[in-house]
């Protein structure tokens, strides 16, 4: 004769069931959380990827040219690219400009006045547009609003507080704790980007061999330029890349969803996401990207060194000397950020590939490095200028 099968019994469910409700009480916020957070990174990787398909399509109609501000000082027997301009503050700004980082201000401030009719804050000759506003000329290209979401990413919570109603609040100040002041110049930051442009797409010099001492060159923070004389920024070509799939365009200014709050991405604990020339966007730690060059130094292996300093409303925490990593391509456009080893640039056999710069630099060679690098800058002259 058949037993008859035994089920469980009313209290043994419910023991079941008190053991493993408060686990699953433990454990659903830590899975709902981290599908949240990697559905908000494809959401940036998408913004980025947008952006890379409008890169592509400018390059397109413009003869192959990588997308960035035109406009140059005004130099004997060079053309300045200067179409006028309906603003007199423009035209007598380019009148002035002393170097092409200046005019390349006039020119984004030009796109930002004729296409929101509101009149940009004080000019300023030492701002650098190039990182964070080169996204300008793409909205100008394609006739897009501004302010425009899709060039911040969506876990950036200043830029999309900034960008609410139309930017009207932001000018009011009315986010006097989380925005700067928009008399002075902070009007500026409502335009700029969560994604960052990196030097070599833009600095003309880092192509040419000997162009040494031409170069763009880091300050000691993130923000800081030093702009040489005869430098030459813009209108570098398709054709000028060597490796598509290796070297970075653009990237995430931040990993703006570690889970300890916005991380530099330069922070060793970051991840995130970078667009490469071919179009295609991947997410990386600084551990996975080769460390770069000092552009005025190019046969060394130091890396450049610059430490985040941030301003009172940035998220992040500040961070001692890091290699600049994709800003600081070594070899610029030409050269490898992922993928594959750094190009050669008369840098020691040993030192190319993979570093021990981006995971735990020795303390004494960074100082070296860093010494070397700001012995260069005190020596160095040109216009010093901000992002």
């Amino acid at each position: 004769m058949a037993q008859a099968r035994r089920g469980f019994t009313l209290m043994e469910l419910f023991t079941v069931a008190a053991i493993a409700l408060p686990l699953l009480g433990v454990m659903a916020p830590v899975m709902l959380g981290k599908a949240r957070d990697d559905a908000t990174r494809v959401r940036g990787a998408e913004n980025l990827r947008q952006i890379a398909l409008a890169n592509n399509t400018y390059a397109a109609t413009y003869e192959d040219r990588i997308p960035s501000f035109s406009w140059r000082a005004p130099v004997e027997g060079r053309d300045a690219g200067f179409p006028g301009s309906e603003f007199d503050f423009i035209r007598d700004g380019m009148r002035r400009a002393a170097h092409d980082g200046e005019a390349a201000a006039l020119q984004a401030a030009e796109i930002i006045a004729r296409r929101t009719r509101h009149s940009p804050g004080p000019h300023d000759p030492n701002w650098l547009p190039h990182e964070l506003y080169t996204v300008l000329i793409l909205q100008d290209f394609l006739a897009s609003r501004l302010p425009e979401p899709l060039v911040i990413h969506p876990a950036d919570r200043r830029r999309t507080l900034w960008q609410r109603n139309n930017g009207v609040d932001f000018l009011d100040y009315a986010h006097a704790e989380d925005q700067p002041d928009p008399k002075g110049d902070g009007w500026r930051v409502l335009y700029s980007s969560s994604f960052v442009t990196v030097t070599g797409m833009y600095d003309t010099a880092q192509r040419d061999a000997e162009a040494t001492r031409s170069r763009l060159r880091q300050g000691r923070t993130h923000r800081d330029f030093l702009l040489p004389s005869g430098a030459r920024l813009g209108g570098l070509t398709m054709f000028d890349i060597a490796f598509p799939s290796n070297k970075v365009w653009m990237h995430d200014d931040m990993d703006w969803i570690a889970r300890a709050g916005p991380l530099h991405h330069t922070h060793p604990d970051a991840t995130f996401n970078l667009g490469f020339a071919d179009g295609s966007v991947r997410s990386h730690a600084p551990a996975e990207i080769n460390p770069g060059w000092d552009p005025w130094r190019p046969e060394s292996s130091e890396p450049t060194l610059f430490g985040f300093a941030p301003a009172a409303w940035d998220p992040a925490q500040p961070i001692d000397r890091r290699p600049g990593l994709a800003r600081w391509t070594r070899g610029g456009i030409r050269g490898i950020d992922v993928g594959g080893r750094e190009v050669d640039t008369g840098q020691a056999e040993q030192a190319r590939g993979s570093s021990p710069w981006v995971q735990n630099a020795d303390a004494e060679a960074s100082r070296r490095a860093a010494a070397a690098q700001i012995e260069l800058l005190e020596r160095a002259e040109g216009a010093g200028l901000r992002r």
